[in-house]
């Protein structure tokens, strides 16, 4: 329970769970916003397809930086590249790092920005 004001005896049930998201406390008062959505099958077969295809893309990225240099030499031009190249394998394994700081820093600044709101 919690108390509006230090003279009031008045307490109100708040769902803490939605504390972290919303921006005033009378939001968090309204009964009104805690209705659960219902989400439709075409979210849910865009989250399959995003799946998908994030599966494809990483599948492919390993084939080609591992795999592909396993094989012996293909006659195919685009397999000799692949299999020549030494640059986009260490590149690939350099990018993760940064881009794992790149999203913290854009998180903390989010969080930063609504919470001084």
């Amino acid at each position: 329970m919690l108390k509006l004001d230090q003279d009031s005896d008045q307490k109100v049930s708040v769902n803490w769970r939605r504390v972290a998201s919303t921006h005033s406390f009378q939001e968090l008062l309204n009964k009104q916003s805690e209705v659960h959505k219902s989400y439709g099958f075409g979210l849910v077969i865009w989250g399959l397809i995003l799946i998908f295809a994030a599966s494809l893309l990483l599948f492919g990225t390993v084939f080609c930086l591992v795999v592909c240099k396993l094989l012996p030499l293909s006659e195919n031009k685009l397999m000799q590249h692949i299999q020549q190249d030494s640059f986009y394998a260490l590149l690939v394994p350099v990018t993760v790092p940064v881009t794992l700081v790149a999203v913290t820093c854009s998180w903390a600044s989010l969080k930063l920005f609504k919470h001084n709101s």
